[in-house]
């Protein structure tokens, strides 16, 4: 079985093709920064403002430290990042941190008295800072979804350039 087709406006197809690729690129990118923008506020909704994670003060309870990125300027090199700053990671892994000096004993400060001339609050010989966060996991869970968002904007971009274009060829047709 043979099919033919005949194609009456080959230059409108053919922009089309060329329009649904930048489309298809514009719309994933801007699908791509929303979902990792909405990953971004559920951790800082869930994990920054108290329990199960911690319970943040200033910069930190605002996401100042939770940060988004998207690059890529085809459909198959656009990525999304999405990152922790280094003292949201020492809560993601957990620290232990050991006295340096001599005696072997830390002298913690009070933390809104300013380079340390506060009153002493504690001595010990080692801190730790229990893992507490969970941001890996939460991207774990949450990519999958995101991904099938970021396809779907990318089918819905060519979808809607050719169809478009398909649009412009009918109407230029008399029969």
């Amino acid at each position: 079985m043979n099919v033919a087709m005949s194609i009456v406006n080959w230059p409108a197809m053919v922009k089309g093709i060329n329009d649904a690729h930048k489309l298809q690129v514009r719309y994933m990118r801007g699908q791509m920064s929303r979902e990792a923008k909405a990953i971004r506020k559920k951790f800082i909704n869930e994990q920054l403002r108290g329990r199960p994670g911690i319970a943040a003060q200033g910069k930190l309870s605002k996401g100042n430290n939770v940060w988004t990125h998207v690059e890529g300027d085809s459909p198959k090199t656009i990525a999304g990042h999405i990152g922790i700053s280094r003292i949201l990671n020492v809560h993601e892994q957990g620290i232990t941190i050991h006295a340096k000096n001599s005696k072997g004993l830390m002298y913690l400060r009070g933390a809104k008295t300013g380079k340390g001339k506060g009153p002493i609050i504690a001595v010990s010989p080692i801190v730790r800072i229990p893992a507490r966060l969970k941001f890996r996991a939460l991207v774990a869970t949450e990519a999958p979804k995101a991904l099938a968002k970021v396809h779907a904007a990318g089918v819905r971009a060519v979808d809607q350039a050719i169809s478009t274009q398909l649009k412009k060829s009918v109407q230029g047709l008399k029969i």
